[in-house]
């Protein structure tokens, strides 16, 4: 078990199968764990488990095999103000099928608490790329509909709608798991003590989310830009939103910004006026929430957009 001490409150984040793994290295590569306001868990099939423990492969402590998974109480888990699943939905046995068994489990859990405000699951799943195959394809969409009625939220991140015909496989699947993480450092970030410039409680990353039916989330995920409002549509042109979807009529935004320590504050409040404006020609003013944490790049901007499926589909 990790010896680093915990804050009062803080996520719990699960990585599960091949994809959890990767992407979890891909984020630890570049952030510490033990610098967040964040304890990190992995699960696989126990000789994955056993390989890592020898050779420290993961920068991550909690280190567990799946076959552990219905015998072991994990109070960093259950006394977490939410919980973040991060899975490949193509591998059905480490990946799906854990994630349903687990999100359910840690969902039911947390309702059954309502003095804990705010205690919430999240799924940040994966599809396959379509040289991965049809049946993995097949496969996937089905698991992805038993994740949706496991946790709180969805968010989804289809490879497929990664430019990658032009790429090499190993190539491909490196991109898919760098933006992978970049969307995970965006929910991750902005809630780490050291880090935010306005420091966002977990809720205000739920409410948006939770004000609609659906449990779907579309993520587009920018460029760093010198110009705050290019840096903002570089996100909103993100290929990963799905067909079919007017950004116009969603009830909720979530805004999640890296931001160079040089970048003025008005920069921001400049972007996020802009974005209110173009999306405020709607009956009922929309709920924009938003947060930055600092950069390494100086003099540029990125930007991580969150938006409810359900509130703007085109029906």
């Amino acid at each position: 078990m990790s010896k680093s001490i915990l804050p009062e409150r803080w996520l719990s984040v699960v990585g599960l199968g091949r994809m959890g793994r990767e992407v979890l290295n891909e984020f630890c590569s570049e952030i510490n764990p033990r610098e967040t306001q964040a304890e990190f868990f992995y699960f696989d099939k126990s000789s994955e488990i056993e390989k890592m423990r020898k050779n420290g492969s993961l920068r991550i402590n909690n280190l567990y095999s799946l076959e552990e998974l219905e015998k072991i109480e994990i109070p960093q888990l259950k006394n977490a103000v939410g919980t973040i699943f991060v899975a490949g939905l193509g591998g059905f046995k480490t990946g799906a099928s854990a994630l349903v068994n687990f999100g359910r489990d840690m969902t039911t859990y947390y309702r059954s608490y309502p003095q804990v405000y705010g205690q919430s699951s999240v799924a940040l799943v994966s599809l396959p790329f379509e040289f991965e195959g049809k049946e993995m394809r097949e496969k996937a969409l089905e698991a992805l509909e038993e994740v949706k009625k496991s946790v709180d939220f969805t968010i989804i991140v289809d490879y497929n709608k990664i430019p990658w015909e032009e790429l090499t496989v190993r190539k491909a699947f490196e991109r898919a798991n760098i933006l992978t993480s970049r969307i995970l450092k965006s929910i991750i970030l902005p809630l780490t003590l050291g880090w935010e410039i306005i420091c966002l409680d977990w809720l205000d990353f739920v409410v948006p989310f939770k004000c609609s039916t659906g449990r779907k989330v579309c993520v587009g995920v920018g460029k760093p830009k010198e110009d705050g409002i290019e840096a903002l549509e570089s996100a909103l042109d993100n290929p990963l939103y799905d067909a079919g979807i007017d950004m116009r009529k969603a009830e909720a935004y979530f805004l999640s910004g890296m931001v160079g320590e040089d970048i003025p504050f008005s920069e921001v409040e400049r972007t996020i006026d802009y974005f209110a404006k173009k999306y405020a020609s709607r009956e009922r003013e929309p709920l924009i929430i938003f947060g930055c944490y600092l950069g390494n790049e100086l003099g540029r901007l990125a930007w991580t957009v969150f938006v409810p499926v359900d509130t703007c589909l085109d029906i």
